[in-house]
């Protein structure tokens, strides 16, 4: 196992080269597997980090809503929608809108159940970095996919 329990990890970089995508598959203390999408954005004093979590149980119905909505966002159409898979302690929304300059992007935000409310994540992709962006997905659910079929 990697560190932090990575199984297997990938990084794409956007054009401007501002922003790193990482997509990583990881595995908890109990077995259970997971993907933990991030996003770095470079800033003057340093990166921040930005990440969303997507469960094996989530999985089925988090690829089939990010297959239409990537879709969506590719041919400039606006969107919004947002699932409840598995236990309900967690939601995804996907939003295609108008970014910086009235450029396509995707935002896809988890929103974690907690005592007092939601906590939220969010990932932001630029049209232009859509289609690296989703092979960086496709690349991890594959490999969730073969593992659960061993």
């Amino acid at each position: 196992m990697g560190r932090r329990g990575e199984l297997f990890s990938t990084r794409q970089f956007t054009e401007d080269g501002k922003k790193t995508y990482f997509f990583n598959v990881k595995e908890n203390r109990y077995g259970d597997l997971y993907i933990n999408l991030a996003e770095s954005v470079k800033k003057d004093n340093g990166f921040q980090r930005f990440s969303v979590m997507v469960f094996n149980e989530d999985l089925d119905l988090f690829k089939i809503e990010f297959n239409k909505i990537s879709d969506i966002a590719l041919h400039d159409g606006r969107e919004s929608n947002e699932i409840s898979p598995g236990s309900g302690k967690r939601k995804y929304k996907f939003i295609v809108k108008d970014g910086y300059k009235n450029a396509t992007e995707l935002v896809i935000i988890e929103s974690l159940t907690k005592d007092d409310g939601y906590t939220n994540q969010s990932i932001r992709v630029k049209k232009e970095d859509l289609h690296s962006f989703i092979s960086g997905v496709d690349n991890v659910i594959k490999f969730i996919e073969a593992r659960s079929k061993k």
